[in-house]
């Protein structure tokens, strides 16, 4: 492919994909994705040095960014190429919270209360993304969000094109 002039800052870049405009780095400080729809997802982030990071996880044609929203994790934004990507799972959870079952139970008594908040479970959307990283060492993120499920589809979707392409 030749080599085309980004019109944000005149540099001469090799695109990817034929309909590719802009360079990498124009295209992440804009959050602009010609070469394909970016998607994002509000999601935590659960897999990060044991800490539930809140943040965006935006799907582009080529790569996966989690950035992180809070100012002090700002170091941990991540940035995965859709090759290096093993599998994608979707996975349900069903958790009972400890401050639920003792907030029921010290309403309603302690039997009760353990029986009703086992009942009352939070039903918890994952996504979990196996990839290399630079070493070769595959790694999981486990992202939680109540669109994972068309995170998953997306993601799939990118995967296949991906493939198709290579």
């Amino acid at each position: 492919m030749k080599k085309k002039k980004c019109p944000h800052c005149g540099y001469s870049f090799k695109p990817k994909y034929e309909n590719e405009s802009i360079c990498e780095s124009c295209r992440i400080q804009t959050r602009d994705d010609t070469s394909g729809h970016k998607y994002e997802f509000d999601v935590k982030c659960l897999s990060l040095d044991s800490f539930e990071i809140k943040g965006t996880l935006m799907l582009f044609p080529e790569k996966v960014v989690f950035e992180p929203e809070e100012v002090y994790f700002k170091d941990k934004k991540i940035e995965i190429d859709i090759s290096k990507i093993k599998d994608v799972r979707f996975t349900t959870e069903k958790e009972i919270s400890a401050l639920r079952v003792g907030l029921i139970g010290v309403t309603l008594g302690a039997l009760a209360g353990a029986t009703l908040g086992a009942l009352l479970k939070k039903k918890h959307n994952m996504l979990t993304i196996d990839y290399d990283d630079d070493s070769g060492i595959i790694q999981h993120l486990i992202f939680e969000s109540k669109d994972m499920k068309k995170a998953i589809e997306e993601l799939n979707e990118i995967r296949r094109t991906n493939k198709k392409n290579a």
